[in-house]
């Protein structure tokens, strides 16, 4: 059971065209680590590209600097928000692309799991 309740700091990626996870379940956890009390532990970060985790490399070096940032500091700074993981990513030197968007998922209805 997804509870929302978290120990350790989580950076949660996910593309937003997915058709094996639907973009919408982001929210929906969301909204369950924010109920648990967990914000501040939490970020939410989207590619713009179709499929499931199709992540390029870039795109992951970018994700985990911005974890490793948290962990190393205690804070999250705007090391989450899509400029700067850009700018992560074209640092990384494995390409000068900006995969991370503004976005937020909409609503998940219809859903299976308990509100």
């Amino acid at each position: 059971m997804v509870t929302g309740h978290l120990s350790v700091p989580e950076l949660d990626i996910h593309t937003i065209y997915d058709q094996l996870v639907p973009v919408e379940q982001e929210n929906w956890y969301r909204q369950r680590v924010i109920q648990a009390g967990s914000s501040p532990l939490f970020r939410q970060a989207f590619v713009e590209a179709t499929g499931h985790c199709n992540f390029q490399p870039a795109g992951y070096i970018a994700a985990l600097n911005a974890l490793q940032y948290r962990l190393n500091t205690g804070h999250w700074g705007n090391k989450t928000e899509p400029g700067a993981l850009n700018a992560a990513v074209a640092a990384s030197g494995f390409g000068s692309f900006d995969p991370y968007v503004r976005f937020r998922p909409p609503p998940l209805v219809n859903s299976l799991f308990p509100r």
